[in-house]
């Protein structure tokens, strides 16, 4: 099959993340970024007087 034009000088580089290790205890891991988070207060600290929190992740920050 032939290829269009405008794809005949295209120069394509394929991008993709490292493989992420496993860890060997993930509940521990997230009791532990709660407990001590980077640059901010705990969730106990953010929710208090709240009676529900809604938490995202980032897929690109996974």
């Amino acid at each position: 099959m032939a290829k269009p034009d405008c794809l005949l000088n295209m120069d394509v580089t394929l991008v993709q993340k490292k493989a992420m290790p496993v860890l060997k205890d993930p509940e521990g891991a997230i009791s532990a970024a709660f407990a001590d988070p980077v640059n901010c207060k705990t969730l106990r600290e953010e929710t208090k007087g709240c009676r529900s929190c809604c938490i995202l992740i980032s897929e690109r920050k996974r």
